[in-house]
């Protein structure tokens, strides 16, 4: 059963709801826009296992209601004036992280204690040491964190391959893990206060979740490679600056504004030839040469071009009359490989 909820200054209704995430239906003017608002625990939406097993599921959402044209994707509003914003992601969790690792490292007792410790010291986070030796032998643990990252993967990659364009609108942090699920977004838009930081390699992890395979097509390989070693900081000027972000507005409000706008236009287009455009996109941008993006783009047209929604926007054309399209949905076997 659906429910109301108050978004700022509009007002949608709950298609789905989880203890990170919330995908409301009706804040745009266009039926067809949806958004996903990150609302976790704290305001600093850090990226938990529950994180991405939302995430994940709030894409299956998307992915499977053919009434869904696009998508933004943000942090949720303060409940009040008076409240602080959420920020879109603030990176990892490092507590849960840390008993994770503990859980799969191969190393001794000794050392654990030894870590264990000065994690407490420096977070206050009390880690038990006793239990958390893991089980098996060296590679059995390492399958156990194998697995358990191809599972966050399947977060930002089901973004990607998400049938339904889904557009990143970033304000306040953007850190780690954040930026993983910002690059694998269809583009972005952030407003002036936004920070960012490809921040894996300060805390002694290779990011794992798709930054570093992103970002050099979105930024250029001489910047991916500066952020991603130095994991500095950048502000929402530089992110402008080197392409990561398209536009940046001066504030949240301005700025869910313009990102639900431009969902507005992209729903507004022919579901069948925004789904073809993302998935021929796809395709050019994963290493093909122009010869055999034009192939392919070939073979696309020859399959889906004679459709009801090319007769609606002729019929459209010729009357001037707004056209109503239909829902369709590519089938997945028609993804890029």
């Amino acid at each position: 059963m659906r429910r109301t909820v108050v978004i700022r200054m509009a007002v949608g209704t709950v298609q789905k709801s989880t203890s990170t995430m919330v995908l409301v239906r009706g804040v745009s003017k266009n039926p067809r826009v949806a958004h996903v608002y990150l609302k976790g625990p704290s305001r600093l939406n850090l990226m938990t296992q529950a994180f991405t097993r939302d995430l994940r599921s709030c894409i299956d959402v998307l992915d499977a209601d053919t009434s869904i044209g696009c998508c933004v994707l943000q942090a949720a509003p303060p409940a009040t004036s008076q409240d602080k914003p959420f920020h879109f992601c603030a990176g990892i969790d490092l507590k849960e992280a840390a008993s994770i690792f503990f859980q799969h490292v191969s190393t001794t007792t000794k050392l654990k204690a030894a870590a264990a410790s000065s994690v407490e010291a420096t977070t206050g986070v009390r880690l038990d040491v006793a239990v958390s030796d893991g089980v098996g032998m060296p590679a059995m643990r390492a399958q156990h964190l194998h697995a358990l990252i191809e599972q966050m993967q399947q977060a930002t990659n089901g973004i990607a391959k998400c049938r339904v364009p889904i557009i990143a609108a970033i304000s306040g942090s953007c850190i780690g893990g954040g930026v993983d699920v910002a690059a694998a977004c269809d583009f972005r838009l952030c407003s002036k206060d936004a920070v960012f930081s490809v921040k894996e390699a300060a805390v002694a992890i290779t990011a794992d979740l798709g930054t570093l395979q992103r970002l050099g097509r979105l930024c250029g390989e001489g910047n991916a490679r500066e952020l991603a070693l130095t994991a500095r900081n950048f502000s929402s000027a530089h992110a402008k600056d080197i392409g990561f972000v398209n536009t940046v507005l001066d504030d949240y409000v301005a700025l869910s504004a313009h990102a639900t706008a431009v969902a507005d236009e992209i729903a507004s287009n022919s579901p069948l030839a925004v789904q073809g455009t993302k998935v021929v996109l796809e395709h050019a941008f994963a290493g093909h040469t122009v010869e055999e993006g034009l192939t392919f783009v070939r073979m696309w047209n020859a399959a889906y071009l004679k459709s009801d929604d090319l007769v609606e926007a002729v019929k459209s054309f010729a009357t001037k009359a707004p056209p109503q399209y239909s829902d369709h949905v590519v089938p997945p076997s028609s993804g890029v490989k």
